[in-house]
């Protein structure tokens, strides 16, 4: 993926792993492991979404963008299991 890609990732997983404490606890940043898989995770949805690093590059231009994309994929993966599911 292009480097603004990579950041613009870098920084959604780092903020969602951020906010999964739970309210009253105070939140700690989450270590460098868990961003990581995080990232992996979102690179590999977006791969099998057909996404390549041009194309990621020309779509994804901020977090909310990356989540629209995000979002999209999962909406035509589930479009293709109901698809099979009525086979």
């Amino acid at each position: 993926m292009a480097r603004k890609v990579t950041n613009i990732i870098y920084s959604f997983v780092r903020k969602r792993l951020a906010g999964q404490a739970p309210k009253g606890i105070i939140t700690r940043l989450p270590e460098s492991d868990q961003i990581e898989q995080g990232m992996q995770q979102i690179f590999k949805q977006l791969k099998d979404g057909g996404l390549n690093p041009v194309s990621a590059d020309k779509i994804i231009k901020t977090e909310d963008d990356l989540l629209r994309v995000i979002e999209e994929i999962n909406q035509k993966k589930i479009a293709r299991t109901e698809a099979i599911k009525q086979r």
